[in-house]
């Protein structure tokens, strides 16, 4: 199982022997769009062992791995997840959907706002490339206006 320095409870976390809500890892890698050598050839990748090869991914690990591969979008691969639970274990699509809200709660999609990529450019960027960046996100001195043709 993953440790993730927190402990969840049974009602809202699959956790211990049934794992048949999570993902193989073949499964997983289907769901992210990624070859499955790529998902084994991980180190920081942990699952839950069932039998002699088969390994399974928590659903909050497939969504972080969707994020960090952005092959597909992230709806469509948490959707992905509560299917194969309504597939293969019907009583856990709860807990399911749960680990998958607790990860989006920690993880908003959101970018930043426009405030904190202008402080971003400023101090990284040379001035006359933060200036081109203030304008494209800012637009003109002569704002409200718009030029037609």
């Amino acid at each position: 199982m993953i440790d993730c320095g927190r402990r969840y409870s049974m009602l809202t976390t699959l956790t211990g022997p049934d794992v048949r809500a999570w993902p193989s890892l073949s499964r997983a890698a289907r769901a992210l769009g990624v070859d499955k050598s790529t998902l084994s050839r991980r180190d920081d990748l942990h699952g839950e062992r069932v039998g002699q090869q088969e390994i399974r991914l928590s659903p909050a690990t497939v969504m972080r791995l969707a994020r960090e591969y952005r092959r597909r979008v992230v709806d469509e691969v948490a959707f992905d997840l509560v299917e194969y639970a309504h597939e293969h274990a019907e009583e856990q699509v709860e807990a399911v959907e749960a680990e998958i809200d607790t990860y989006l709660a920690g993880h908003p999609s959101t970018p930043p706002d426009v405030a904190q990529l202008l402080e971003l450019a400023r101090r990284h960027l040379p001035a006359d490339l933060y200036r081109q960046v203030e304008r494209a996100t800012m637009g003109t001195a002569e704002r409200g206006v718009i030029g037609l043709g």
